[in-house]
């Protein structure tokens, strides 16, 4: 199974090639605008399961995570909570069945006051 790794200012990404079902190892770990998500394909629940990590002093508000299949299907996105600072919490999105070979992921967030 190939592995692909990008480093950027704000991410790093190791992806795998996935079919739901047959994903083992798929690890998705990215830090945006101070959020960091970690998530897994669990194949016997066909969910992306994971964490979102808030990485800075201050509380972040209105967070979100957006999961695209390579399909072309958005999953449906989380709810949106506060999270404090230093604080995270467990996420998980359902693919729905849906069998995909590779997925992006991205924690969304408003400023707080605007949710």
């Amino acid at each position: 199974m190939p592995v692909r790794a990008v480093i950027t200012e704000e991410k790093v990404v190791t992806t795998r090639r996935v079919r739901s079902r047959e994903c083992t190892a798929e690890r998705w770990d990215v830090v945006r605008r101070g959020a960091r998500l970690v998530l897994s394909f669990d194949s016997g629940s066909n969910t992306l399961a994971g964490t979102v990590e808030n990485t800075t002093e201050q509380r972040l508000c209105a967070i979100r995570v957006e999961v695209h299949l390579s399909t072309g299907t958005e999953l449906r996105p989380t709810d949106r909570i506060g999270l404090p600072a230093r604080q995270s919490t467990s996420v998980t999105l359902s693919t729905g069945g849906e069998a995909f070979e590779s997925y992006t992921a991205h924690p969304e967030m408003s400023p707080c006051g605007d949710n």
